[in-house]
């Protein structure tokens, strides 16, 4: 398929493009092919070609994700996620669904993407931004503007009694991190549970559908993929992204490695303001 759609929109004077010169491609960032002489990585593609396999299994309005993105000296520079199945016929069955397409309406204003999934793009410095996936390879080469790419940002929330808080399906609301910061909840939609894996977590902030995620982690170390994507989207549309001590994820993703080790196994998602306040309670 990959191959198909980049021979379409290819210079006619190029040799014909093969699944090996993709994959060649892609690889450039290996150590062979490094500007620098160390064996780490100067740069490399992370892919999760699916994020939320149990939500991929079950259909519905479960959710699932396609990530992907670009590692350059330690720092994630170009994120893409996309949901092909965040419809309004799929989502509209559940209370967490309902939430993303009030974000994704309020985002998209008149724009049609309600039956054709969402996508997600960003790049350092350059804001985050979305569109419908409905669009003919032949604009793919056209700015964010005239491909209907209209930019996203993170809810303005600033305390934390009024702040939507994303969970975790099978999260209940006194198991989670957030019981130690918000005690009670003041009404049944302070909290959305969101299934399956991490990146809809960081969708879900990106795009203003909820001010935080607090992710605890089984175990101590988590795979790049499952959250180099999402780091960028939150970062650029202008929310932060750190472990349970408050250290830089994106400074954890080092070159070539494929896991990390956040600190207290937990990860905290937010839209910026509230950050310093989540950090400081878990820090108890």
């Amino acid at each position: 398929m990959i191959v198909d759609c980049v021979s379409k929109v290819a210079s006619p004077n190029v040799q014909p493009i093969t699944s090996n010169s993709v994959l060649e491609a892609i690889h450039r960032g290996a150590p062979d092919h490094c500007v620098r002489s160390t064996q780490e990585m100067s740069s490399f593609w992370v892919l999760d070609p699916i994020d939320g396999t149990r939500g991929f299994l079950e259909g519905g309005d479960a959710l699932y994700v396609i990530g992907l993105s670009l590692v350059v000296d330690g720092k994630v520079v170009l994120g893409v996620m996309g949901c092909p199945c965040l419809t309004h016929a799929n989502m509209a069955s559940s209370v967490s669904g309902r939430r993303l397409i009030w974000a994704f309406d309020k985002v998209m204003s008149d724009r049609i993407w309600s039956n054709t999934g969402i996508l997600v793009v960003a790049h350092k410095g350059c804001g985050t931004w979305l569109r419908s996936l409905n669009i003919g390879i032949e604009n793919q080469w056209k700015n964010l503007t005239e491909q209907n790419f209209v930019q996203s940002f993170v809810d303005s929330c600033m305390t934390v009694n009024e702040a939507c808080f994303g969970l975790s399906r099978h999260e209940t609301w006194r198991s989670s991190l957030l019981a130690s910061i918000v005690p009670t909840k003041k009404d049944g939609h302070v909290a959305f549970h969101f299934c399956c894996g991490s990146l809809c977590k960081y969708l879900a902030v990106a795009v203003g559908a909820v001010s935080a995620v607090l992710l605890h982690q089984t175990q101590k170390t988590v795979k790049v993929w499952d959250h180099a994507p999402g780091v960028i989207c939150v970062k650029e549309a202008g929310g932060k992204t750190t472990d349970g001590e408050g250290f830089d994820l994106e400074r954890l993703i080092r070159n070539g490695e494929r896991t990390f080790m956040p600190s207290r196994n937990s990860i905290v998602v937010s839209n910026g303001h509230l950050h310093e306040t989540l950090i400081k309670h878990l820090l108890k």
